[in-house]
């Protein structure tokens, strides 16, 4: 009996990665996932081999590199806290991908409810307290930012 050995050294990326959760919000708890197949020359998968990949754009991974799998996959989870495009680097063998997933701004809105109050003098008597409510007022808060260029209209949240 002749055991297949599938051949690592010439181990390389399918094509692009399999993107799971793009576009993802920029606050460092939803993520975007990224699956990678290995095969080699002979379009074998290829089990056991180490992927490492970079971030940039302030992005975190939860590892920097991971194994494939049986069917020769390996998956990485990125997160980021600052919005706009990441490129995700990924590396086999000197083989390297690069792929682009995109962070939204978070955009949250905050009701605010505002007391005024004032002293009002009134002639022979004495300061009359006025106080005057305000409710419903909406104040528009991006975190962390806008991609560049783009501007919030603080009159109407757009």
């Amino acid at each position: 009996m002749v055991k297949f050995v599938p051949d690592a050294v010439s181990a390389r990326f399918t094509g692009t990665p399999v993107v799971t959760g793009s576009p993802a919000q920029a606050d460092n708890s939803e993520s975007i996932t990224l699956t990678y197949k290995v095969i080699d020359k002979s379009g074998n998968t290829l089990p056991n081999q180490t992927i490492t990949i970079s971030v940039n754009n302030n992005a975190v991974s939860d590892n920097s590199s991971v194994v494939t799998d049986n069917q020769g996959e390996a998956s990485f989870v990125v997160r980021n806290s600052q919005s706009g495009t990441t490129t995700v680097s990924a590396s086999i063998n000197s083989h390297d991908i690069s792929t682009d997933i995109i962070f939204k701004p978070v955009i949250r809105t905050v009701v605010a409810n505002k007391m005024l109050s004032a002293k009002a003098p009134v002639t022979g008597y004495a300061p009359v307290d006025t106080i005057s409510t305000t409710a419903g007022v909406l104040t528009y808060s991006i975190s962390p930012s806008l991609p560049a260029g783009l501007v919030l209209d603080s009159a109407t949240g757009v």
